[in-house]
């Protein structure tokens, strides 16, 4: 990490997630059977799965697979890395990065297009 970068943005422990950053929780989400590759190296691949449809958003898995035989790097944390963009047909796009974030009060919502994400 150089000197002008920001560590991770970490929520507090006793962080609630806020209800605009969830599905509707009186809601059955539409469900896309899928399993798209967005990535791929020599040793890993990156799939978007599980994708779930709400009239307000949509969530999905983002799953990084490592090729079979290739060592695990215990120091190394994918989730941690890995920087996703969302491009959308009317030109708007969201991210991943933490410092580009909103920081609404309690269920205020921003405005969207926004895409975190939670482990």
């Amino acid at each position: 990490m150089s000197f002008f970068e920001l560590p991770p943005w970490r929520p507090p422990r006793d962080y609630r997630m806020p209800t605009w950053a969830r599905g509707p929780e009186d809601m059955v989400p539409g469900v896309v059977p899928m399993a798209l590759l967005v990535a791929r190296t020599d040793t890993h691949a990156v799939l978007i799965d599980n994708l779930l449809v709400y009239p307000t958003g949509f969530d999905f898995d983002l799953a990084v697979r490592r090729r079979p035989g290739h060592p695990r790097h215990p120091e190394h944390r994918w989730g941690d890395d890995l920087r996703l963009e969302v491009r959308f047909a009317d030109g708007r796009s969201a991210d991943n990065d933490p410092r580009r974030w909103p920081r609404p009060s309690g269920d205020e919502v921003p405005d969207p297009p926004l895409l975190a994400h939670h482990r």
